[in-house]
């Protein structure tokens, strides 16, 4: 084997790692727009993107040819697939007859996400155990296993902090997937030699990595016919890519919606909106002069704002500058010029922590929470934040979707438990009936529904208006619907209050969502409810005893090491959601240092992947295999820790940025270490390479899918961080008794 073929196959390692984090931030991002940016989406399409590519690297053990020109040829069809995948995500909302606005249930999910996710999935779970495969024939033992990996997670991380921080920044999506596709066919290239057999796949390489850098011209053109094909049927006239999310602008006679992931933020006009969102609060106070906005001023709210003249000075945020540009170039009413007006492009929670100006009215219009990372503004905590910037005679505004006639039981969980939530920071509550539900806290103002009182205090003002006027008012805020929801308000919330840590509205919402959409998906989420982490708990160390005695019953099992695979897989990623979902809430959505998080995760595996490598002696692998194990069962309560920490002092606050990429990195250091001495030890055993790499790297990837599905859908929502990592923590005691078992039936010399 010459320097060069090694060399191509060292590339082909990181090049396999680059792409596969590429398309799937990609396929993720088309994927979140179609349906919604819900959360669900992103945990349930992590999990299945980790088990499909588990699959594809089990697939790879049954074909036993080593040669490169296979390689090749799986490189080519990655390069081929990347369009057709992409094409099968624009297609869904076609093919599933989605109208605009409709959010997708659990089954078009399911089967978009499996159809887009698993062609690319399998190949480069394939492609793995190949370049595994073939490596080992130039180069013994562990290292063909452990030098693949290190070099695929390097490629990862690479793909990751480029395609996050440049090539979404600086490049349509079809701009990046004519890239992806050239280096996949260059990929493919390098391993077709010049054979005549060969000779066909070279010439159909090169002419693919032609046709790519020629169509490269017109990536701009064929952005603007895909987002025309994913938008048919609706009048599209804008469609932009922001670090933020995908901005879609369509017209309908004279009015103009914009979409974000797919999601209706707002139409240019629409009065009916943007009166009820400012003018229910505003009359709320007497004398308002400086007000805060957080959402939902670009469809008019600045505007009806402006029309009361002791307002002295408006402080709009919003994290995105492009949304806001967009909106002022659609609008020439959006005002740009009045100097009471501020824009601040900032995360809303992390501008109101940081500002020491006292606000007489704070209006917070944002969607349901529906995602973790919008439950951060509906949480104590961030009720107490906003507290402290408020006038003692301030009004604070929020609102939420609901029903204007029926509330059914989930609903009623959901609305009962902002109602407490906010109860438990502001003395004085008082919640507006309607389809959306306006809510009025304050420490010292006597808040009022009463039409009669609102009426008169509009009028004072000289404020003319088209929808909040007697005739409308009196019908929506009548006595009889005022008694309606306070009957569903009043009662005891079934899981408390509302949490950064434990964010349960999140859980409720997700709830309702299912309830509109999967009747099974619901009962499976009711079940889940009952569960508690004790029993959780019990249900781990039951299922221990049992792999215990199976092990018993079987020679030279590696139940013990497979078990400490999966459990690591599950705990490494569910970590890095943890992660996720702790910085946003502590220190808001810093698209940078999100970025920078999932890179020093990437970091971390390729460190302790290599550095584990290193290790000479046989019983020093053993031992770091089986005390790896033992931090596993630690790190989750020294993180729980280290949130407990950020959250309660102040002095920390500065820090996060640092700390917990740093936190990350140490998690995925112990992931790749791990699994680089797993391979190690199964290798020095006798087992074959190819067997060895696809059933490991199956076993860590279906363990990470599980750890996805699971801590992102259930066990965050509803047990919160806090005691989701004290089940990780727990979880990894099943193994460590297993490994200490097994240990303690073998011989001294053979002990793991």
């Amino acid at each position: 084997m010459t320097k060069m073929q090694r060399t191509s196959f060292t590339l082909s390692a990181a090049g396999l790692g680059f792409l596969s984090i590429s398309a799937q931030i990609i396929m993720m991002r088309e994927l979140i727009t179609v349906f919604f940016g819900h959360e669900l989406v992103f945990g349930f399409a992590l999990g299945l993107w980790l088990l499909l590519t588990a699959l594809g690297s089990r697939a790879g053990q049954w074909h036993q040819n080593s040669s490169p020109r296979y390689i090749g040829s799986g490189f080519l069809l990655y390069s081929l697939l990347l369009p057709a995948c992409f094409f099968a995500v624009l297609s869904t909302r076609h093919i599933w007859s989605f109208t605009t606005g409709e959010m997708g249930g659990m089954l078009p999910m399911t089967v978009t996400a499996f159809v887009v996710l698993a062609p690319l999935c399998l190949a480069s779970g394939y492609l793995y155990t190949a370049i595994c495969r073939h490596r080992a024939t130039f180069e013994k033992g562990h290292g063909a296993i452990t030098k693949t990996y290190f070099f695929e997670t390097v490629g990862a991380g690479a793909g990751g902090f480029m395609v996050s921080l440049l090539f979404i920044r600086y490049f349509s999506h079809a701009a990046i997937l004519l890239i992806l596709m050239a280096l996949s066919a260059g990929l493919s290239h390098s391993h077709f030699s010049t054979p005549p057999e060969s000779r066909l796949f070279r010439r159909i390489s090169c002419l693919l990595i032609t046709a790519v850098l020629i169509a490269a011209f017109f990536s701009n053109h064929l952005q603007r016919l895909a987002d025309k094909w994913l938008w048919k049927g609706h009048h599209l006239i804008l469609s932009e890519n922001s670090p933020y999310g995908a901005i879609a602008v369509t017209r309908f006679h004279s009015q103009d919606n914009l979409y974000q992931n797919g999601i209706h933020l707002f139409s240019l006009p629409d009065a009916v909106t943007a009166e009820a969102a400012v003018h229910y609060a505003m009359l709320q106070h007497e004398n308002p002069s400086a007000l805060l906005m957080v959402g939902g001023g670009l469809g008019g709210g600045l505007e009806e704002a402006l029309k009361y003249k002791t307002v002295r000075e408006i402080h709009y945020v919003d994290i995105d500058p492009k949304l806001i540009s967009t909106a002022i170039r659609l609008s020439s009413g959006i005002q740009t010029t009045d100097e009471r007006i501020h824009y601040h492009y900032m995360d809303g929670r992390l501008f109101i922590k940081q500002s020491n100006r006292l606000f007489d009215v704070i209006i917070l219009n944002l969607p349901n929470p529906y995602t973790a990372q919008i439950n951060r503004f509906y949480t104590v905590e961030f009720f107490h934040e906003v507290k402290r910037i408020l006038k003692a005679n301030g009004v604070f505004s929020l609102t939420t979707e609901a029903s204007e006639n029926v509330i059914s039981p989930e609903l009623g969980d959901f609305l009962s438990t902002i109602n407490a939530t906010l109860k438990k920071v502001f003395p004085r509550v008082i919640a507006l009936p309607g389809e959306t539900i306006r809510w009025m806290a304050s420490e010292k103002v006597r808040l009022t529904g009463d039409p009669e009182i609102l009426m008169r205090r509009l009028a004072k003002q000289n404020i003319q208006t088209r929808y909040v006027r007697e005739y409308y008012v009196t019908h929506d805020l009548s006595s009889d619907r005022f008694q309606y929801l306070a009957g569903h308000l009043n009662r005891r919330p079934p899981r408390g209050l509302n949490r950064d840590f434990e964010p349960v509205a999140y859980y409720f919402n997700t709830i309702l969502w299912s309830a509109h959409h999967s009747r099974s998906f619901l009962v499976a989420y009711r079940l889940f409810s009952r569960l508690t982490p004790m029993v959780l708990t019990v249900a781990i160390f039951f299922a221990t005893a049992a792999l215990m005695m199976l092990h018993h019953h079987k020679q030279n099992s590696q139940i013990p090491r497979f078990a400490s695979i999966w459990s690591v897989g599950i705990t490494e990623i569910s970590l890095e959601i943890v992660f996720i979902i702790g910085f946003q809430v502590l220190y808001g959505y810093v698209y940078q240092q999100l970025a920078s998080l999932a890179a020093a995760v990437m970091g971390g595996l390729a460190l302790g992947a290599g550095l584990a490598g290193r290790i000479q002696t046989r019983n020093l692998v053993r031992r770091c295999f089986l005390g790896i194990q033992g931090m596993m069962c630690v790190y989750p309560w020294i993180v729980m820790g280290l949130l407990s920490g950020f959250q309660k002092s102040p002095v920390l606050f500065p820090w996060a940025p640092w700390i917990f990429p740093v936190a990350a990195a140490v998690s995925g250091f112990l992931g790749g270490a791990q699994f680089s001495l797993a391979n190690r030890i199964l290798v020095e055993e006798g087992k074959t390479i190819g067997r060895t790499a696809g059933r490991l790297y199956s076993m860590d990837l279906a363990g990470s899918a599980a750890g996805a599905f699971l801590v992102s859908a259930f066990m965050i929502p509803w047990f919160g961080l806090f005691s989701t990592l004290r089940i990780l923590g727990f979880m990894n005691i099943g193994p460590l008794l297993l490994l200490l078992y097994r240990r303690r039936g073998l011989n001294p010399d053979e002990r793991t």
